[in-house]
């Protein structure tokens, strides 16, 4: 349960990083992993919604303004993407893969976990309505220029929340250790072990019901919330087939920009997604085929598409 909760929340944060319909990122996480699963080379590999690959999808569609569209765009997008990654994998392009060093690896995970940082800083600010940067530099420009909009339940919701996380992550360091030192231990100790253990249950639990309470007192949450999702499994739907898809492919408009695009979101899901596997393939002493596991992203992303998903990646986290 615990894992399947951190899954939603994680997934519906890079969808709102990626600027799509927030269910999208959930969709992720249906028919790409099964894909990958059956495919890949790699047993650690967490494949779903990544938050790299999510920045970079949300600059390919910074020239639609509507959210429908940027949802069934990225859909599309999603099926780019897998396309170049399985022609890659199939022309053996990985090989250059080989030549990556671990100093450039590591580089990558870090530099991508920077971005996340950033990119969370509008989300834990409460700027819903925040201009979307075009770089590095210019994504703290908007944050400074957006700063007087900031939600402070918000901000000081998130910040106690980071606050209890790492209080939960004390406990258990703690009670695992006293746990097994030998000679009575304290009722209290093994139950605090299993709520540190819940951790994410703990954080959830007490941030929805904030927000429910400020609903019924004030009549609508104060902080920014998900709001309604859709239930159900992901329809069938060809992205091709889609309102906006179909009007691209029809006028070209920024057809050109989004195959490019689509090249760059492969290649970076791509890394991510390989630098993790790699790492962890290194730490427990097995091997991993790199055009395989090109291939078999490539696939993910090409089926997930026909189920609202846009393009998969793996976990940044080892």
């Amino acid at each position: 349960a615990t894992i399947a909760l951190i899954c939603l929340v994680q997934t519906l944060a890079h969808a709102a990083i990626a600027t799509t319909d927030v269910i999208q990122g959930p969709y992720c996480a249906f028919v790409p992993p099964f894909v990958y699963a059956m495919l890949g080379t790699s047993p650690h590999a967490s494949i779903s919604s990544g938050a790299i690959a999510a920045i970079l999808i949300a600059d390919q569609l910074r020239p639609f303004h509507s959210i429908q569209e940027r949802t069934e765009l990225a859909s599309l997008l999603a099926l780019i993407s897998g396309g170049w990654l399985v022609i890659l994998g199939l022309c053996k392009a990985a090989y250059l893969v080989r030549f990556l060093s671990q100093c450039l690896i590591s580089g990558f995970v870090t530099g991508g976990s920077v971005l996340i940082i950033q990119g969370q800083l509008k989300n834990l600010l409460g700027l819903m309505n925040m201009e979307h940067g075009s770089g590095f530099i210019d994504n703290f420009r908007c944050l400074y220029d957006a700063l007087p909009d900031t939600n402070l339940v918000g901000l000081a919701l998130g910040l106690a929340m980071m606050g209890v996380l790492q209080l939960m992550m004390w406990l258990k360091k703690y009670t695992v250790a006293e746990l097994k030192k030998p000679g009575p231990k304290p009722k209290w100790m093994k139950p605090a072990k299993m709520l540190s253990e819940m951790k994410e249950l703990v954080l959830v639990a007490i941030s929805t019901t904030f927000a429910y309470c400020t609903m019924l007192v004030y009549g609508h949450p104060i902080i920014p919330v998900v709001g309604d999702i859709p239930p159900g499994l992901p329809p069938f739907k060809p992205p091709y087939s889609l309102p906006a898809a179909h009007s691209m492919l029809e006028t070209h408009y920024h057809l050109q920009e989004f195959i490019f695009g689509g090249f760059l979101v492969a290649l970076t899901s791509f890394l991510t997604t390989y630098a993790t596997s790699k790492r962890q393939a290194l730490h427990h002493g097995y091997q991993i085929d790199a055009s395989q596991e090109m291939f078999a992203l490539g696939m993910a992303g090409v089926l997930g598409s026909f189920f609202g998903s846009f393009s998969p990646s793996g976990s940044l986290s080892p």
